[in-house]
């Protein structure tokens, strides 16, 4: 073992640690710095560690529900590349990634993307990088929850009475999990309407008994046709959802018990509201 000795030079307004008694002998100058303190990587023969380094160049291609980011991948060694949408973690991918697709994006919704390099518990981040995802055909569009209701009478015959208009809610709940499909409806209002609607692309169109006129002191029982046809639709709760329809609520009722046979013609627009 060998006893190493040092003192100070002070040269040229330069002050430098000598130190004495390596291993080979020889004397090894290091550099003080201001504070008096001699910097680590001044320190014996080990380089200092480089820290984590940021993606560049991030791009985004958008579609209705994906948005792509590419980038130019960080310089030196990273453990990992971590990508953040609104803040929150969307995917975690290998050092040596360039691109990354998140298939969980909505139709027209705005979003903010940045890469983050990690190493050594470091965080390092991109720029950000803001976009906006295009909306989606309106075929797409899931037909969800409470509808406000619009009816006007357009004709009718056999009945007396017929208001020119009414308002109600219709509540349609989907018989898949997701996506676009056919649907039941019922009137949450307490008017004796229900059914179910069969979907052919952006329009529904289903039939069933209805029970609006009376003969005399008796109900009468007819039929009813409703067809709706989706004109707008919005991303509200994590789905691509119809936001407005249009169509036509057709009733007859035949001739029974004495009384002639009846129908009434409605224009119906429905527009969602929760």
């Amino acid at each position: 073992m060998t006893a190493a000795l040092g003192m100070l030079i002070v040269a040229g307004g330069i002050i430098a640690l000598l130190t004495l008694g390596g291993d080979d002998g020889q004397a090894r100058p290091e550099t003080i710095g201001d504070d008096g303190q001699v910097p680590p990587e001044t320190i014996g023969n080990d380089p200092a560690v480089e820290p984590a380094s940021n993606v560049t160049a991030v791009e985004a291609e958008t579609k209705p529900f994906a948005v792509r980011l590419d980038w130019v991948g960080p310089e030196g060694e990273v453990e990992a590349l971590v990508v953040l949408r609104d803040g929150a973690r969307v995917g975690r991918l290998d050092p040596g990634e360039t691109t990354f697709l998140d298939r969980s994006a909505l139709p027209a919704t705005r979003y903010s993307y940045v890469v983050q390099s990690v190493r050594d518990g470091e965080f390092v981040r991109s720029e950000p990088i803001r976009v906006k995802t295009p909306p989606a055909p309106l075929s797409l569009a899931r037909l969800d929850g409470v509808y406000a209701i619009d009816a006007r009478a357009t004709s009718h015959f056999g009945f007396t009475g017929v208001p020119d208009e009414f308002a109600s809610g219709w509540r349609f709940r989907p018989v898949c999990r997701r996506g676009p499909c056919s649907v039941t409806f019922k009137d949450v209002q307490g008017n004796p309407i229900s059914g179910r609607l069969e979907r052919t692309g952006v329009r529904y169109e289903g039939t069933g008994s209805s029970k609006f006129g009376t003969c005399g002191n008796v109900t009468s029982t007819g039929t009813f046709t409703l067809r709706l046809e989706v004109v707008r639709a919005k991303t509200v709760r994590d789905a691509w959802r119809a936001s407005k329809l249009v169509g036509t609520f057709v009733e007859r009722v035949p001739a029974q018990l004495g009384c002639v046979g009846a129908g009434v013609d409605f224009d119906i627009t429905a527009k969602l509201m929760a």
